[in-house]
């Protein structure tokens, strides 16, 4: 019968130094690990949109209920214009 011997643990050294670098790294919640998911599966291109389409989209952004930004309203549009 092979005895090993037993482990001790050992003492860890944390300075306060340690301590606010682990405090300050912070975490992630859910949600901003969702959107970084998200924006690594998005295309991001440049559009360039005569002044007069921006007018009619401000307009449609003014009708609704709440604030919509371009962006979405765009992709609102184009989204529905595909189905």
């Amino acid at each position: 019968m092979v005895i090993s011997k037993k482990m001790t643990k050992k003492e860890v050294s944390i300075d306060d130094k340690d301590i606010e670098s682990i405090i300050n790294k912070g975490g992630s919640t859910t949600a901003e690990i969702e959107v970084r998911e998200t924006l690594k599966k998005e295309t991001k291109f440049t559009l360039r949109v005569p002044p007069d389409i921006i007018d009619k989209l401000d307009k449609e952004r003014g009708s609704r209920v709440g604030n919509i930004s371009r962006h979405q309203l765009i992709l609102e549009l184009i989204n529905k214009g595909l189905k």
